[in-house]
């Protein structure tokens, strides 16, 4: 079983909210993608991102995610100051690798930031688990924005991202009412 990760980095006020999204995908990856084939006009050159999405193209988003039945697991710090973020992304994995691997998940997508920050991200995934009280086979691997699978989680992280900035509720309501999200998990700067 494979979860896909993405965070978003949302701001407001009093600072920062550091948000990353662990979707655990059900389904095979090639069954999916079918599923995602349909959520994009043909010819379309430019891949799914939450933020720049129309509201047609969310809600065939929500769509998917539905059909899918994907479960996500959503792990909030605030308020994160802008040279705390790698610490607040490592204690979002921290948090949330036990709870994947719980899940019987045993392979990470990530999305892809730069080298010497996927770099920082193994560091940190490694060191949780060799702390691990059991050991896990867990793999894990970096693609790029254009990877359909990841654009799941893309879409529940600015869900969570626009909930949390008080523009909309609809969307995290909408994965709240399909049992794809629960309660989001909040940490706070240390």
């Amino acid at each position: 079983m494979i979860a896909l990760v993405d965070e978003v980095a949302p701001e407001d006020k009093s600072g920062i909210y550091y948000v990353v999204t662990a979707a655990v995908l059900l389904l095979e990856e090639a069954d999916a993608r079918g599923v995602l084939s349909e959520l994009l006009p043909a010819g379309r050159q430019r891949p799914f991102h939450w933020h720049t999405e129309g509201r047609t193209t969310r809600e065939a988003m929500m769509g998917c995610i539905d059909r899918l039945g994907v479960v996500a697991h959503v792990c909030v710090h605030y308020p994160t100051g802008r040279r705390r973020q790698e610490a607040a992304r490592t204690a979002a994995f921290e948090e949330l690798l036990p709870v994947l691997i719980g899940d019987g998940v045993d392979h990470l997508v990530i999305e892809s930031r730069a080298m010497a920050q996927d770099g920082r991200d193994k560091q940190a995934i490694l060191e949780i688990l060799r702390r691990a009280e059991s050991p896990s086979a867990l793999t894990y691997e970096w693609r790029g924005k254009a990877e359909p699978l990841l654009w799941i989680a893309d879409a529940i992280a600015g869900s969570v991202r626009d909930h949390l900035l008080g523009e909309t509720d609809v969307w995290l309501d909408t994965l709240r009412h399909s049992n794809t999200l629960g309660e989001l998990r909040y940490q706070t700067a240390k």
